[in-house]
């Protein structure tokens, strides 16, 4: 009974950390149940509209794994896989239209990129680098570089590893297609 506590205490506070609200035990329960249950999947996918809280479930997984199971969880979203400001452009022209100069609408995802980080992440190619999108006017972009040491199947970052994929636009099915 005391883990089962540990844990709900665990997921409890970690969100309270995360999103500055309260997590009921009984949502924290219900959360702990799914994680046995997909604690030995190698991908996952969450969707949902825009702030139903995927980033918060992603990162509340990632915490949990690492603690109790040991295994470490990569994050991938597919708001890092926009096309070039200069491919939208170029799609907008040829369908005659400047909707496809914004990022975030359907179409704008670059999805090969996507597919590749994948397939690199899944057969452990690694350095990888993800251009990530920031919102603060001081930084255009960053680069998250995910790296392993000379022996990547035996790499802390990678052994046991689960990618988890927040899909917010597009059907998660045309992503592996």
């Amino acid at each position: 009974m005391s883990d089962i506590k540990n844990k709900l205490d665990f997921l409890v506070t970690s969100h309270k950390k995360l999103t500055g609200s309260a997590l009921t035990y009984e949502i924290a329960k219900s959360y702990i149940d799914l994680f046995s249950r997909v604690k030995d999947k190698k991908t996952l996918m969450i969707s949902g509209s825009q702030g139903s809280g995927k980033s918060t479930l992603s990162l509340q997984i990632k915490k949990y794994f690492k603690k109790y199971y040991s295994k470490n969880v990569v994050i991938l979203s597919i708001d890092d896989f926009y096309l070039s400001s200069h491919q939208r452009k170029l799609l907008a022209k040829r369908h005659n239209t400047n909707l496809f100069e914004t990022r975030g609408v359907p179409g704008t995802h670059n999805l090969k990129l996507l597919n590749q980080t994948i397939r690199n992440l899944k057969s452990n190619k690694f350095p990888l680098f993800l251009l990530l999108y920031s919102t603060d006017s001081r930084c255009l972009s960053a680069i998250r570089f995910l790296s392993t040491s000379a022996s990547p199947l035996n790499s802390p970052m990678t052994k046991g590893a689960i990618i988890f994929i927040a899909f917010v636009s597009i059907s998660p099915s045309s992503v592996f297609t």
